[in-house]
């Protein structure tokens, strides 16, 4: 058994079974995620997209409803509803631009561009908060910057950032707004 690990708040043990369990289940959701881009691409052509959105959030809202329902009950208010319902409707926009992109680029770089969210996030947290970025935040921005650029680049080495990496990037900005409200 490893030695433990120390947080701010609370000391975690862990042991390599528990380490293997919680690697494959992030390997999983990473597999389940990528994959998703796949599937929504080929369903797109069969459904509109809005209708897609429109079907996965109903779904999603009668899952959790009925997951967390005593948890609803209990803490739902007014305050609760706004902010939800304004999340909500930033977030149902982050999903429209993501999946009206696949339209126009690849699945793969759909997902390139949509996940830069995560290295946008404290630029947006700066710009809110006024919580300056760490300087480990600037690199991985720079290097996502650059990942665009060489998956932008042609055969030819001409740049192309077509409609589909735009809306890409527009879902990417959105949603690391929604993850910093």
């Amino acid at each position: 058994m490893s030695s433990p690990t120390h947080t701010s708040s609370h000391i975690l043990t862990h042991n390599s079974s528990q380490t293997l369990i919680w690697k494959g289940a992030l390997l999983f959701c990473a597999l389940v995620w990528g994959g998703s881009f796949v599937v929504i691409k080929d369903a797109i052509n069969y459904i509109p997209t809005a209708w897609l959105m429109t079907l996965r959030f109903i779904l999603s809202v009668v899952v959790v409803g009925i997951i967390f329902r005593k948890r609803l009950k209990e803490n739902l208010d007014i305050r609760h509803l706004t902010f939800g319902a304004l999340l909500g409707i930033l977030n149902g926009f982050g999903f429209l631009f993501q999946n009206g992109a696949l339209a126009y680029t690849t699945a793969g770089k759909t997902a390139f561009i949509a996940s830069i969210y995560c290295a946008m996030i404290p630029f947006v947290n700066w710009l809110i908060a006024k919580k300056k970025p760490h300087i480990s935040s600037i690199i991985a921005a720079c290097m996502c910057v650059a990942g665009i650029g060489l998956i932008s680049l042609g055969t030819d080495f001409s740049f192309s950032f077509g409609v589909g990496e735009q809306m890409a990037l527009i879902s990417a900005i959105i949603f690391a707004f929604v993850f910093v409200l």
